[in-house]
């Protein structure tokens, strides 16, 4: 199975230039209290109109919501499936900050999941039957689509916070087919 794929988006640098003035403005200058926080973005009309009309140009549907998850330096996330109500099945994820020796890795092995809570966080909680076995490790340092629907983890760099911003779509599109449609080569 494959877990992630590199993409080019001509808006990257309009996404990034945004997410990271309202990670400041959001976070008060950027400084993270806790160990992870999760930053809810409302795309200003003109950025949501960029980043939509690029992917309807390619076949995709539009943004449903984007956010960015901010990581202390050293932590380590969790094995865990995304999801609300129920999973989602593909992201696009845009490094921000601190993606050097930082990682996103997935795993495999037989498992249930749980929907639970926690703080401002709703995903699924993965209960291994047997030991987890380590799948895949990607070094996020580019736009990546990303699996989400399968257990991952993140885990940031010794030195610097990890900052990644994070989109899902209506529809919720397949790893597939966004990769088909973002013509993307799978790693």
């Amino acid at each position: 199975m494959k877990y992630f794929a590199k993409v080019k988006l001509e808006c990257e640098s309009d996404i990034r230039s945004w997410a990271i003035a309202d990670i400041y403005r959001q976070l008060e200058g950027g400084i993270l209290t806790k160990p992870q926080h999760k930053v809810y973005h409302l795309l200003p009309i003109y950025l949501r109109e960029i980043v939509n009309g690029e992917l309807a140009s390619r076949g995709c549907p539009p943004v449903f919501y984007a956010q960015s998850y901010c990581r202390r330096a050293g932590n380590t996330q969790g094995i865990h499936i995304d999801g609300n109500d129920d999973f989602r099945d593909s992201a696009i994820n845009i490094p921000l900050k601190g993606s050097v020796g930082s990682k996103h890795i997935f795993y495999e092995g037989k498992y249930t999941s749980e929907k639970t809570h926690f703080e401002d966080l709703t995903f699924y909680k993965v209960n291994w039957q047997e030991t987890p076995r380590v799948a895949d490790i990607l070094y996020l340092d580019s736009p990546h689509i990303v699996r989400v629907n399968c257990p991952h983890s993140a885990m940031a760099n010794p030195f610097e916070d990890r900052w990644i911003f994070t989109m899902r779509f209506q529809e919720n599109p397949s790893f597939e087919e966004l990769c088909t449609k973002l013509n993307s080569t799978v790693n």
